[in-house]
């Protein structure tokens, strides 16, 4: 196990309100368990709606209130456009796959 305690989490596909609860679940049991750093890798995202944009925003908030960082990573041409589109690129922490 990383020290701390790391997720890293591959994200493929459409990031929707029918796929966003893996993703908030996975990260809110990792956080409850003493995960201080979180990497969602955005590369594979083929379409991002409001509640997946805003999924993203709560995971990085619940991350952050236990004192761990979040960041994302490979943004897809899709995220890139919705979080520029949306003035939300100042609120995420990016790094590239090989930093992750």
């Amino acid at each position: 196990m990383a020290d701390p305690p790391q997720l890293h989490v591959v994200v493929t596909g459409e990031l929707d309100v029918l796929s966003v609860s893996g993703l908030r679940g996975a990260v809110a049991r990792r956080s409850a368990d003493g995960c201080r750093s979180v990497v969602i890798d955005l590369e594979g995202v083929t379409f991002i709606d409001c509640t997946g944009l805003s999924a993203l925003l709560a995971c990085q908030q619940e991350v952050a209130a236990s004192g761990g960082t979040f960041s994302v990573a490979a943004l897809s041409a899709a995220v890139a456009r919705v979080v520029e589109l949306t003035g939300t690129a100042g609120r995420f922490r990016t790094m590239t796959l090989e930093s992750a």
